[in-house]
């Protein structure tokens, strides 16, 4: 197949930026280890037209549109402005500023110039020290000139640089102006219930519905869009090319850019990987900071051209994602076949990614355009075990995938939503985007192929590539049995588990540390039978190592939850609870409180009129109970282990 490349100003705009690195170098501020320094710190407040900006605010819409979150705040300020300079006890020299801009949910800083000295190191952090982002040093920086960093929740943000006093001089920095953020939540990554604003309908990523697709999820990111002094949330995929080298394109709709009409305004765009949760429900896991920024923009076909399939595909400028990010660069399908279902794995306002399913779609035009032809995919979604996942404001840009978790078309809009579960969603195909978009055949701003198969292999479908070592999904199965499932294990005292990880990128050794559990490691990718002689919960270690990679350690956090034996079920009058299989165990140090069975109904409390303790074994004697079915309860200060039991009088 001949590819016809035509060059045209974004092309070469293109060729003239060089990919430097954005992500940060860790360590602390060395205002830290001396608290004073940062309470007599002023607070430098930045005037603020509330009333005018919100005045600004795009109303919310999903009919092609991403969710406006945020304004720049144009304010030029110069550290020759200010005379903040500490010598610090070291002989060392830091320079710290701080701002305020009212009202705001999250603050981020622009510098349209910046030199840091060598050995210098830039951090930011909000208040509280929750958020706190750096180091960063000249490596960091824009050919440009320019650096951006991504904000810090709160109203507050403070500007740290340590400096070496010998080179101090050198620092210079020009701040252009502020990222004001009025939406709440989807910065704070430090809540122990929620993330975002997404419906109460949505299912996360690594709930059941998610495991088909988990690989193809790791190549999705959550994008906060810089255009015209205005930030929205959007969703982008790392896609897969030809050559497989890692090549950090990704794909979202071009929509989501409407606002970006420069180069340098997609040298803002923010890039969050991994954005997600372990857990399926009852959300506790802090998300780790795996931000880039900054991308270029490579092709694209704006909604409001007619028979548009709305793509967008932009270039990172980081050319190398750090391996701890998980990347994982997606497969496409751009043959137009038809399949019996897909999913969509997105960021619906902004929260932790989710999962949605479809198993009605068809091909279509976007409505809401004069398209003759079928430039979309229309999806009904579908009601799965942990809900009704939908798209919302934040979704767009979102890859629909099929059975083999590969691409086949980018969300526009729609009118799902949790309160229309059975609203149509739009998705542009990519095997539209592929070339169609073309209409003079020669343009590969307008098309994809010139770009994600510049071999020419003429292949219209490519599987997922990642050589990052990575742990997809946990499995387990119990007292010999061949059925694996997905999920945590409640298993009894003494249950034998087997335990079994998928693992992308050949990880060439691995180790793994079972807590509470005989044998407590194993150096197999596959363990042989794992026992659990106490009960509680216990949390897993699996480490994997592949040479040219630095090891990496998932922990799965209480993942396994072992309940005491119990015997005989049914039972008559007595009901014996084994805590333990090691005899020398005193149920004495085990706390309870109190033990209670709990009629069906919920309404009456009964409690042992006898009870008899013996190490590892206690016997509950219950007198006067009409048959039927109880919930045993024990009660202890960390928690309440129910056991469902049946009482019957075998002698009747």
């Amino acid at each position: 197949m001949f590819k016809r490349i035509k060059t045209f100003l974004l092309i070469c705009l293109i060729a003239n930026t060089v990919a430097v690195c954005q992500i940060s170098q860790g360590g602390l501020p060395k205002s830290f280890a001396y608290p004073s320094i940062i309470s007599s710190e002023e607070i430098i407040d930045i005037k603020i037209d509330v009333q005018k900006l919100n005045e600004t605010r795009k109303d919310e819409c999903k009919e092609g549109c991403a969710k406006h979150v945020g304004n720049f705040i144009e304010n030029e300020i110069s550290i020759k402005d200010f005379n903040r300079k500490i010598i610090m006890p070291d002989g060392s020299v830091t320079y710290l500023i701080s701002f305020r801009l009212e009202e705001a949910q999250a603050v981020g800083i622009s510098f349209s110039e910046i030199f840091i000295p060598e050995n210098a190191k830039l951090f930011v952090y909000n208040s509280s020290f929750q958020d706190v982002y750096g180091s960063f040093d000249q490596s960091n920086v824009l050919k440009d000139g320019s650096f951006t960093i991504r904000p810090v929740s709160g109203n507050v943000i403070h500007l740290e640089i340590n400096c070496e006093k010998e080179n101090a001089k050198e620092l210079y920095f020009v701040i252009d102006g502020f990222a004001y953020f009025f939406e709440t939540d989807f910065f704070n990554n430090n809540k122990s219930s929620l993330y975002g604003e997404s419906g109460d309908c949505q299912v996360n990523i690594n709930c059941p519905e998610g495991l088909s697709v988990r690989k193809t999820a790791d190549a999705v990111v959550k994008i906060i869009v810089y255009g015209s002094g205005s930030y929205f949330l959007c969703t982008g995929t790392l896609v897969n090319n030809t050559k497989q080298d890692r090549t950090p394109y990704l794909l979202s709709a071009q929509h989501c850019a409407r606002y970006t009409n420069a180069v340098s305004q997609y040298h803002k765009w923010q890039f969050y990987f991994s954005y997600e949760v372990p857990e399926c429900t009852g959300i506790q896991t802090p998300i780790e900071d795996k931000t880039l920024i900054g991308c270029s923009p490579v092709a694209l076909m704006p909604l409001e051209y007619p028979n548009s399939s709305d793509f967008l595909l932009v270039k990172l400028l980081d050319s190398i994602i750090p391996s701890d990010y998980n990347p994982y660069f997606a497969g496409w399908d751009a043959t137009d076949n038809n399949v019996s279902e897909a999913k969509s794995v997105h960021h619906p306002n902004g929260d932790v990614k989710k999962v949605s399913v479809t198993n009605t779609f068809s091909s279509s035009m976007w409505p809401n355009s004069n398209s003759t032809k079928q430039t979309h995919l229309r999806v009904i979604w579908e009601e799965t075990e942990s809900g009704y996942g939908t798209t919302e404001g934040g979704s767009s840009g979102a890859p629909l995938l099929n059975q083999q978790g590969n691409i086949i078309g980018t969300l526009t809009g729609g009118d799902a939503s949790c309160n229309r579960l059975t609203g149509p969603d739009y998705y542009g195909k990519f095997s539209f985007s592929w070339k169609s978009n073309d209409v003079s055949g020669n343009d590969s701003t307008r098309r994809l192929d010139c770009w994600l198969d510049p071999i020419d292999s003429g292949s219209l479908t490519l599987e997922g590539f990642s050589d990052n070592i990575n742990v997809g999904s946990l499995m387990y199965s119990l007292n010999n049995s061949t059925n694996y499932a997905y999920g945590n294990p409640t298993i009894i005292v003494g249950d034998k588990i087997l335990f079994k990880a998928s693992l992308y990128g050949d990880p060439d050794f691995c180790y793994w540390e079972f807590e509470g559990a005989e044998p407590s490691f194993s150096n197999e990718f596959e363990p042989k039978e794992i026992v659990y002689n106490n009960y509680g919960q216990y949390s897993i270690n699996l480490t994997l190592y592949k040479e040219g990679f630095t090891p990496k350690v998932f922990t799965f956090y209480d993942y396994v939850k072992v309940t005491p034996d119990f015997f005989p079920n049914p039972f008559e009058n007595m009901v014996t609870i084994v805590f333990s299989k090691e005899i020398d165990s005193n149920v004495e140090d085990l706390n309870f409180k109190e033990f209670r069975l709990i009629d069906m109904n919920g309404k009456k409390a009964h409690f042992p009129n006898k009870i008899e303790r013996k190490y590892n074994i206690l016997n509950l004697y219950f007198d006067n109970l009409i048959d039927g079915v109880y919930i045993l309860q024990l009660v202890s200060e960390e928690n309440i282990i129910n056991i469902k039991l049946l009482k019957t009088n075998n002698n009747q």
